[in-house]
């Protein structure tokens, strides 16, 4: 035992990672990973508590070069296995321990060719990793462990259940980069109401391998906070999409000037003063997604009304396409809200189209689950055209038009006037999904994400939901989510 500590000794100097998420319950695996990128070292350790039922557990390393190989070796008997830095990084490592209390770790070396064995590379990696049942060292583990931490055993993305400490999730984009998924959202005061002051002002920025195991990172993009600039106090709902070597993050920029000092927490029944209020498209620019550079008019923004942006290529007329949120009227009786469009060759300068589609507010008679029961505003007055997605139908090649509830298809992308409006078929094995709101549309490891926003007002989190096109339609629900209640 003195001997497995004095070698593990160098590493607790090193850099630490948390592999799987919170918990404090005694089933749970706990596991972290200590790196040191100066020695080329680093090991994993792993836990199983007293009343864990599980034999086995899989962990995705930090760190990897996924172009490596590594040597895994047993620290009990020096047993050695290669393994593909691919497989480790996508699948991760399989640890088995049939009794518990135990705690278990192992040693990894890089098998790669020459010039990853030149010690001077930096790309050349020594890391630590769990064993299999074969592999492992194991050791008497206290039972009453309060470890925060918990194992995500497939790092399936139905399992995300996410918001950044303290916040909640709102309107969000996703973009994929250099193996690493970024999420960009409105920063919410986990409990508050997003119209009090110091709320709802800027972008939180996580990032995720799996879509299940997030990072947050922190802060970009805030308000001017400067006079006569059209996003002075807030900024909302982020879109990024990448072209060429940038990367174009859209939002909407917010002059809101009454929100006084509220001491009580009221939620939602806070007081909204719109006098004043504006929203604006606007557009920052980055190459490496930290440092943005506002490009827009700071008086006027993109020039182009709505908000809630969504940008899409179209390759047919080489074009890009941008859907934003317009205002509402009565039509027939019926409470309609407008989609807008406009269109741009270089997603710099844009020229307004019109509007494109109009969507029926909500049935108040239906039922759509937890997320929009738990606020009376979904079914009165929030915007049914808001959070809009469009694409190329995967099947049809139609152009289908996705917001939170409804969605619409048409041949063209300018025109969803005359298109029928349907609502989603959110069933499930004989039960409703909650789909919730604010959502977007992901395709990872050749599988289709539908990602929303779920749970009680002012403390929502991330949720993705794996989906099948359905040609005739939009979607149907493969599995639900884990946070995505059924009723």
């Amino acid at each position: 035992m003195m001997q497995d500590y004095k070698r593990a000794r160098p590493f607790f100097y090193g850099d630490y990672y948390a592999l799987p998420n919170n918990s404090l319950s005694p089933i749970d695996w706990t596991a972290y990973q200590l790196d040191r990128p100066d020695l080329e070292e680093g090991i994993v350790m792993a836990f199983k508590r007293l009343q864990s039922p599980f034999t086995e557990a899989r962990f995705v390393l930090k760190g990897l070069d996924e172009k490596a190989r590594y040597q895994f070796e047993n620290a009990d008997d020096g047993k050695k296995i290669p393994v593909e830095g691919k497989a480790i990084a996508s699948r991760g490592f399989a640890i088995k321990m049939q009794k518990s209390p135990k705690a278990s770790y192992g040693i990894t070396r890089s098998l790669n060719n020459p010039a990853m064995n030149n010690r001077s590379n930096p790309r050349r990696r020594f890391l630590s990793s769990l064993g299999s049942a074969a592999l492992i060292f194991l050791a008497p583990f206290p039972g009453k462990s309060e470890s925060p931490i918990k194992i995500w055993n497939q790092g399936d993305p139905t399992d995300c259940d996410f918001a950044p400490l303290g916040e909640y999730i709102k309107d969000h984009t996703f973009v994929y980069t250099d193996g690493w998924w970024h999420l960009f959202s409105i920063s919410g005061t986990k409990g508050y109401y997003h119209g009090y002051n110091g709320n709802e002002e800027t972008f939180s920025c996580s990032i995720s391998k799996n879509l299940v195991d997030w990072e947050f990172r922190g802060h970009v993009i805030h308000p001017s906070l400067r006079a006569n600039t059209f996003d002075q106090h807030e900024v909302w709902a982020p879109f990024c999409i990448k072209s060429g070597n940038t990367f174009f993050m859209f939002y909407t920029g917010v002059v809101h000037p009454h929100r006084p000092m509220e001491y009580r927490r009221l939620g939602s029944k806070s007081e909204w003063i719109g006098e004043g209020h504006k929203e604006t498209q606007g557009l920052a620019t980055s190459t490496d997604l930290t440092d943005w550079l506002k490009t827009d008019d700071p008086e006027k923004g993109l020039g182009i009304p709505g908000r809630d942006t969504y940008v899409v290529r179209d390759e047919k007329n080489n074009r890009w396409l941008l859907y934003s949120t317009g205002g509402s009227w009565e039509k027939n009786g019926i409470r309609m809200h407008e989609v807008l469009v406009s269109q741009s060759a270089d997603l710099l300068n844009w020229k307004f189209m019109g509007t494109c589609a109009l969507i029926p507010r909500l049935d108040v008679n239906r039922n759509y689950g937890p997320t929009v029961d738990n606020w009376e505003g979904f079914r009165q007055s929030a915007g049914t055209s808001e959070s809009m997605v469009v694409i190329r139908h995967p099947v049809s090649d139609q152009w289908l038009l996705m917001g939170n509830w409804q969605y619409a298809l048409s041949d063209d992308p300018l025109n969803f006037m005359n298109s029928e409006i349907n609502y989603y078929d959110n069933r499930h094995n004989g039960r409703r999904v909650d789909l919730g709101f604010a959502c977007e549309i992901i395709q990872h490891q050749e599988k289709w994400y539908r990602s929303a926003v779920i749970g009680n007002t002012d403390q929502w989190r991330l949720a993705l939901t794996e989906i099948e096109w359905v040609k005739e339609g939009a979607f149907r629900i493969v599995k639900p989510g884990k946070i995505n209640t059924l009723f």
